[in-house]
């Protein structure tokens, strides 16, 4: 685990907050254990390209994890 957040790190990648909830992963009816485990993580180059970017969740239906999507704007064609 500790190489993959070093990976991240390394190669400055963007977790945006999610909307729509904390958690993407719960244990049990209860739900007494939770985790954010699902993620979307894009480069500063590729989130220079689009705008109004958002990450939010969905119901969950029948799995123990929370489905994820990324929402952004139009593609914005670089003038370089």
């Amino acid at each position: 685990m500790i190489e993959f957040s070093d990976t991240i790190e390394d190669l400055e990648l963007i977790d945006l907050l999610l909307e729509g909830g904390q958690y993407t992963w719960f244990k049990g009816d209860t739900h007494t254990t939770t985790s954010r485990i699902d993620r979307i993580l894009f480069t500063f180059e590729w989130s220079d390209q689009f705008n109004k970017m958002k990450q939010t969740t969905f119901q969950r239906m029948t799995s123990d994890h929370v489905p994820i999507a990324l929402f952004c704007g139009p593609w914005e064609h670089s003038k370089s």
